[in-house]
């Protein structure tokens, strides 16, 4: 649990040598960090020496995007559009496409989806606000985030508000005790909350069957389209990084916006925070 330097120097080039991305490499240099005692009085992730291989590390290996292109945002509007009326769809269709709806226009992140608390929601004529029921990810120490997303007008089988409200009156009566607290739940009894993977799988499913090629885009792909949807649609940067919690226009600009059509849903990010 005492190492000296040069051990933690030899596993991280170690990583560099095997060809391993930066951010696994940074990875193992924060579980260093967070596990094995302090170094020369510093944290080991913070030592001269692991500063310096880290920067190396950057250098010949940067990190790149995953996408060099998103999919048309519109290709699965219309789909959303095409299965009809939400009083017509079945529970499985239903939350497949208010997982969808959620995630083009609020730029959550599926884990984001999944902790949405079922009694923080409030609806009225304009908009829907509901908190998590956990910090995002790039969230630190601040409170936890209440997210507004406004109704498309005029309302539209593509409004998320509107799919929010109808997918709240069928699942409420499902909702029984602490286990379905949250927003989402299962498709079959005892229907409790369901996790991340779940929405994870039925926002893939939804895309595949809107033609979108799921052996390329996976889920987490919904963030990086929308919202570089809703930059070239002219909604403003700060909107954009405020909706999907990015701390930096440097961030969202290298690793998601990217050419993309437009799409009718960019407009509830004018919700804000």
């Amino acid at each position: 649990m005492s190492p000296p330097v040069t051990k933690v120097l030899e596993f991280l080039s170690w990583l560099v040598g095997k060809g391993k991305a930066y951010r696994t490499i940074n990875l193992s240099r924060s579980m260093l960090s967070s596990t094995l005692g302090k170094i020369d009085g510093v944290d080991i992730g913070k030592h001269p020496l692991v500063v310096k291989l880290m920067k190396g590390a950057y250098n010949k290996k940067p990190p790149i995007p995953k996408y060099t292109g998103f999919w048309d945002v519109n290709l699965v509007i219309n789909y959303i559009i095409s299965l009809g009326p939400d009083e017509e769809l079945s529970l499985s269709a239903l939350s497949s496409k208010l997982a969808m709806l959620l995630a083009l226009s609020s730029l959550c992140r599926v884990s984001e989806l999944a902790s949405i608390v079922r009694d923080s929601i409030v609806i009225d004529d304009e908009q829907a606000k509901f908190a998590l029921s956990a910090l995002r990810k790039s969230q630190r120490a601040s409170s936890l985030q209440l997210i507004s997303l406004k109704k498309l007008q005029p309302v539209s089988l593509a409004c998320p508000v509107a799919t929010l409200m109808h997918y709240i009156s069928v699942s409420e009566p499902f909702r029984v005790g602490e286990k379905s607290r949250l927003l989402l739940l299962g498709l079959r009894p005892p229907r409790n909350s369901v996790c991340g993977s779940t929405v994870a799988r039925w926002i893939k499913s939804l895309l595949s069957k809107a033609g979108v090629d799921t052996t390329v885009y996976s889920a987490h792909s919904t963030r990086g389209a929308s919202a570089s949807n809703a930059a070239n649609l002219g909604v403003p940067t700060d909107a954009i990084l405020s909706a999907g919690c990015w701390k930096s226009e440097s961030t969202f600009t290298r690793f998601y916006r990217r050419s993309v059509a437009s799409a009718s849903v960019a407009s509830a990010l004018h919700g804000g925070r």
